[in-house]
């Protein structure tokens, strides 16, 4: 999950069971602007970047895929700034060879779909245009102002580099309460998964077998005079606790099939 404008600061904290979360929070320290991803922990990744800047946040990750390193990034521009194509490619440099940026950079264009044509939005699609960098956007308004007297728009969408364009989509979400609805990104691909510690004990340990398998197989009255008197021991109390909980333990394999065929794809099947 990609966050824009998360009104962190310094002192916010936030924590989800079995997710990590990465912020950026204003230079400046107050509530206001900001930038967030909330990963899950069985995905393998490593934080790629904060950006800090008082015209751009950014938070980034890169997770590894079948492709190689792929950085994820979430963005906000606060609307009071004018980044220059220049700025937006240094940006876009940071992010590396094969990345996806979603957020809102107050940057309006008919390109994207916008209603209106702003000098922000002027400046990033140059930026893009020399960068050779794609969008990704629902062609429908995401930001939707309290004051009658404005009119939706679109603000958020996604901005990629070395991505299929038949391999990712975007579509609109209605399911949160804000000004801003979100926007739902899909990528076919296969992400590879974090590599788990071993553990000789789950959740579908049996204590009491485990006990008992102890208690049956386990010999104390040995002698423990001499180093190899020990050295023995210690190698059939180690062994004895393994078997131990081998035998008490039953193994799920869970086996996952990731869909990674395309979108484009499955409609050309479907219309056969």
């Amino acid at each position: 999950m990609l966050i824009s404008e998360t009104h962190f600061t310094t002192r916010s904290y936030f924590k989800l069971p079995n997710y990590t979360i990465y912020d950026t929070p204003h230079p400046e320290g107050t509530a206001r602007g900001g930038t967030a991803i909330l990963i899950k922990n069985g995905i393998k990744h490593y934080l790629h970047w904060h950006h800090n800047l008082d015209y751009l946040q950014a938070t980034s990750v890169t997770i590894e895929d079948w492709v190689g390193p792929l950085t994820i990034a979430a963005i906000y521009c606060p609307p009071k700034h004018t980044i220059k194509a220049e700025q937006f490619r240094h940006f876009y440099a940071t992010l590396g060879h094969r990345f996806l940026a979603v957020g809102d950079c107050n940057a309006k264009h008919a390109h994207w779909g916008s209603r209106l044509i702003a000098p922000q939005g002027r400046e990033l699609l140059k930026a893009m245009q020399e960068e050779n960098l794609m969008h990704v956007s629902t062609g429908e308004p995401t930001y939707w102002p309290s004051d009658r007297w404005k009119v939706p728009d679109l603000l958020d969408f996604c901005i990629t580099k070395r991505i299929p364009a038949h391999s990712i989509q975007a579509e609109a979400g209605f399911d949160l309460s804000s000004d801003h609805s979100p926007v739902l990104i899909t990528m076919h691909t296969r992400i590879t998964p974090q590599t788990c510690p071993p553990t000789l004990s789950t959740k579908t340990t049996d204590w009491e077998t485990f006990r008992n398998y102890i208690t049956e197989n386990l010999t104390l009255k040995v002698p423990l005079k001499t180093d190899q008197e020990i050295e023995d021991y210690v190698h059939h109390l180690v062994q004895t606790i393994q078997q131990a909980a081998w035998s008490s333990t039953t193994n799920h394999h869970k086996h996952s099939h990731q869909n990674t065929c395309a979108s484009a794809l499955k409609q050309k099947i479907l219309d056969q």
